[in-house]
């Protein structure tokens, strides 16, 4: 019988497909490429910003006025504006969101606009920037507390050494960046080898 016709393998010995769990024909595993990786955090990410959205809260009382939130998507998309600016490309796209004839918004929060909101103060608690971190879910849940929403964020856009050092951060470039190497050390002069050979020697 040809090899093709055995699945392009010789049959396993006796006992080997089994007991390893493996098939017949069936060798190790391929080794994950690159492309395999990607797919991966492609994937977690998508199922943490699911979670993220389902933590929006719902508004109290008469809804939030929708000016107040396309007050939040400017201040958004206007840090946005600014990070893309000093990363020099546009890596991190702007945010579009339309309530339409709605005047209050009294369902859950949109994701469009809860999970940028979040990842800024997910960022500011990365960089250690405790002035910028607050609680969206809490502050999501009334008027008051999604206009306060708009204004820390328009402090936090204000602020160059926040919109710098997370530039630095979303950076594609500087995440591929590699290591600095460490310098090579310059060769020991003769009386240096002599003396580390007195040490060595004391030592034994």
């Amino acid at each position: 019988m040809a090899m093709d016709d055995m699945g392009g393998g010789m049959a396993p010995a006796p006992g080997m497909g089994a007991d390893m769990g493996m098939e017949p024909g069936m060798g190790a595993p391929a080794p994950a490429t690159a492309e395999d990786v990607m797919q991966a955090d492609a994937v977690a990410t998508q199922e943490r910003m699911a979670a993220a959205a389902e933590m929006a809260p719902t508004p109290e009382g008469q809804g939030i006025e929708v000016t107040t939130l396309n007050m939040i998507l400017d201040q958004v998309n206007r840090i946005t504006s600014e990070l893309n600016r000093i990363i020099g490309e546009e890596s991190i796209p702007r945010v579009t969101w339309s309530a339409g004839t709605v005047k209050k918004w009294q369902s859950q929060i949109p994701p469009e606009i809860f999970l940028p909101v979040v990842a800024l103060v997910g960022t500011a608690q990365q960089l250690g920037m405790t002035q910028h971190t607050f609680d969206p879910v809490e502050l999501f849940a009334t008027s008051g507390g999604a206009k306060s929403i708009a204004a820390k964020l328009k402090k936090m856009g204000d602020d160059k050494g926040f919109i710098e050092a997370a530039a630095a951060a979303n950076d594609p470039a500087a995440a591929q960046m590699p290591a600095e190497e460490a310098p090579p050390m310059a060769p020991m002069s003769p009386e240096e080898q002599m003396a580390q050979d007195d040490l060595m020697m004391e030592a034994m």
